[in-house]
């Protein structure tokens, strides 16, 4: 039997679905031990014998079988490894039943190979809300740029350009203020405002996208008041070739390739690479911000994107080292940049002698932002911002009966060299140069205390703990702490799940912040130890419920409710001036953003059909702290899955009114008032198996009413692409 899911996290939802004219259902679950009702199990076995029909669950946690008689002599038997085998004669099995399996030790035979078993992080943190994207919804999209996936959660926006990045804020934060993590990688960069470029990780690479929201977030969120984003990357275990190629407006060319290599039975390769160019006609001017971009036509862009993984497994454990490459080269006239990162990392998870169930990772993330200007005559203005950080995590779990405690332990040490040179003429002069490092450290903690309501085998509830300390090396520490409660009703077609959490968290001024509101212009390695300012704080609180109805017959398979109330106090906040690489010589007081978000998704409507919605509503008390936040946030979507290849996806997206402020070309302070905006973006598809050959020709138009353009450096304009894709299984 093959797990793609991880065994030592194995509490997901199984819904064993038998389609009969009596439609039987049922749900699977582990054994109630003291007083406890175990989570529902993932990745069982379910087959009727004699007649050897069986399925494995999807996506969703769902069985399909032929219906069955009730003369037929067929027994349903779910197995699961770690749990006794469960028999039923099918013509007996009840409609809405709750199947519990019993526990059984592991025999010496019954070894097998573990695929993916790191700790699922994310699903261990204090109770938050969250929002994820599977690869064939991502697949449907088609994009090139992975903002657009973005454009149907709630409480989530995306910013950015070609030269900038693409960054991501959530819930009216600041896109430093989000932690983004690729594999378990945080890939915050030491560049000017620590934010991740979202770049560095192209599309269709792309396996899971999951946003985790609030500050409160013990375990991935240090800094991260928005909240966190988590992708995990393709790693494939089957054999497999791939070639896809997008052409699109703007000249925009892609060519992407993928290759998945079982080297042996325990030993795995998969590479992912993509090249693409484009031009996009436009200039980046600062007195441009609020009206239409200039256009140009000789600006080119070039990007490449590589990602290699390297896994082996053994009975107990897993090996795993990737590689991660980003290159960008922007050019127009009298303007050159180009841009390297460079990630490396290697992971071991399972157990090791005496130590079981721990994962320990060691990364490095280099990245070099070369700009070279030739503005006026002869003279050209050399910038080289270089970043390093070494990286080093360690996770260790604990269980014992009904408490689990996740320990995390981190080590950073982060370094950046700045240097602006003038050369004309021969003669080279140096305007600034910094050479700064810094050492620190976190060590925190998660502990959940689980229990039955009442002894009641569908009601739950599970209690959290979160504390964690960080340490710099200059002698600045802090001590923050979390609480979170969560209670669930799970049972037959109904699985509910309310919360609520509260705590307080800590982000520490990069390095250059630092380094320049203490005006240091030509700093060394010794400069390390300088008086840093003040951390910034948050405290914040949220009250949330998650409802999932899966009736067992109706027009749709499943409904999904997500609805949250949220409330955001920052403390300290330094102020940075919009679309610059300059900060104010002070920190403020504190900041309030209060808020809502709903969403709502119907499942597969008469089998064929996706219909979702969000909703996102935000007060924020001082706007010019958090300028350029639209006040609301509306999206609707609809997927078309007709069964036979051909899809269609449509979304509409609204962002309302937001203010926002600037300083003009004269270094005048201004505000400014930004009007409302709504565009759709809409693709057509058809996949088609022939043989071992999988061919996949795509359509899509994104922003296609063009209702925005260039406007404030983010890339709104109408953009049209047709792909073609085929995949040797």
């Amino acid at each position: 039997m093959r797990i793609q899911n991880s065994l030592i996290s194995i509490s997901l939802t199984i819904f064993i679905l038998i389609l009969s004219t009596g439609n039987v259902c049922a749900q699977l679950a582990g054994q109630v031990v003291d007083s406890v009702t175990m989570e529902p199990l993932a990745g069982a076995n379910v087959y009727l014998s004699p007649s050897g029909k069986g399925l494995m669950t999807d996506s969703d946690g769902y069985f399909r079988f032929s219906a069955f008689s009730k003369n037929s002599t067929d027994t349903l038997i779910v197995n699961f490894l770690g749990y006794k085998e469960f028999k039923i004669l099918a013509r007996m099995f009840k409609h809405n039943t709750v199947i519990y399996l019993a526990p059984r030790s592991l025999q010496y035979e019954d070894s097998m190979i573990v695929r993916g078993d790191v700790i699922d992080l994310p699903k261990k943190e204090i109770p938050h809300a969250k929002q994820q994207m599977t690869l064939r919804e991502i697949e449907q999209y088609g994009t090139g740029e992975i903002a657009d996936l973005f454009k149907t959660f709630s409480s989530v926006r995306l910013v950015g350009n070609d030269i900038d990045g693409r960054s991501i804020q959530i819930r009216g934060s600041d896109a430093d203020e989000v932690n983004v993590y690729i594999d378990g990688v945080l890939i915050n960069n030491l560049g000017f405002d620590n934010s991740a470029d979202l770049s560095i990780i192209p599309t269709e690479s792309v396996e899971n996208l999951e946003v985790l929201k609030g500050s409160n977030l013990t375990l991935l969120g240090r800094g991260a008041f928005g909240g966190v984003v988590n992708i995990t990357t393709k790693r494939r275990f089957e054999k497999s070739v791939g070639l896809r190629i997008k052409r699109g407006s703007f000249e925009s060319k892609y060519f992407i390739g993928e290759a998945n290599l079982p080297l042996s039975s325990k030993f795995y390769v998969n590479y992912y690479g993509q090249i693409n160019s484009f031009y996009p006609e436009i200039e980046y001017f600062p007195g441009e911000r609020f009206s239409p971009k200039s256009e140009g036509e000789n600006i080119k862009t070039e990007k490449e994107n590589h990602h290699i993984n390297f896994n082996y497994f053994t009975e107990t454990s897993q090996l795993n080292a990737k590689f991660i490459g980003y290159f960008l080269n922007y050019e127009k006239p009298f303007w050159e940049n180009k841009r390297n990162n460079y990630l490396g990392a290697i992971s071991y998870n399972g157990h090791l002698w005496w130590l079981k169930d721990f994962d320990l990772n060691i990364n490095y993330f280099h990245s070099d932002d070369n700009l070279n200007r030739n503005p006026i005559g002869s003279a050209r203005y050399l910038s080289d911002y270089t970043t390093d950080r070494l990286n080093a995590k360690f996770i260790k779990k604990f269980i014992y009966r009904r408490t689990e405690i996740h320990f995390l332990a981190e080590y950073f040490h982060d370094q950046l060299k700045d240097e602006l040179r003038l050369e004309d003429q021969g003669i080279s002069s140096a305007l600034y140069h910094a050479d700064l490092y810094e050492n620190r450290g976190s060590v925190g903690g998660v502990v959940s205390f689980s229990d039955t309501w009442e002894n009641s085998k569908y009601v739950s509830y599970k209690t959290f703990i979160g504390v964690r300390g960080d340490f710099v090396a200059n002698g600045q520490n802090d001590l923050s702490w979390t609480f979170g409660f969560q209670l669930d009703y799970n049972k037959l077609a109904w699985k509910v799940s309310t919360y609520t959490n509260l705590g307080k968290n800590v982000k520490y001024p990069t390095l250059f912040e630092n380094a320049y509101l203490q005006d240091i212009t030509e700093g060394s390695l010794t400069d390390s130890t300088f008086t840093r300012i003040k951390p910034e704080y948050n405290n914040s609180a949220e009250i949330g419920i998650n409802l999932n109805y899966m009736p067992s017959f109706s027009v749709y398979k499943r409904i999904e409710v997500d609805f949250a109330v949220f409330r955001s106090t920052t403390f300290n906040r330094l102020i940075q001036r919009p679309f610059d690489n300059l900060i104010a010589y002070f920190q403020t007081g504190r900041n309030v953003t209060k808020g809502l978000e709903t969403s709502l998704k119907f499942h597969q409507i008469f089998k064929y059909f996706n219909i979702a919605g969000s909703y996102t509503g935000l007060d924020i008390a001082d706007p010019l702290l958090y300028p350029y936040r639209p006040e609301l946030n509306l999206s609707t979507q609809l997927d078309i899955n007709t069964g036979f290849g051909i899809y269609i996806t449509g979304r509409y997206f609204y962002e309302g009114e937001s203010v926002g402020w600037y300083y003009d070309i004269q270094n005048n302070f201004q505000t400014v008032d930004i009007p409302s905006f709504y565009d759709i973006d809409v693709t057509f598809g058809y996949k088609v198996n022939i043989q071992k050959i999988e061919l996949h020709l795509q359509l899509s138009g994104y922003n296609i009413l063009d209702n925005s353009g260039y406007q404030y450096y983010y890339l709104k304009k109408r953009y049209l692409q047709i792909s073609f894709a085929a995949k040797y299984l």
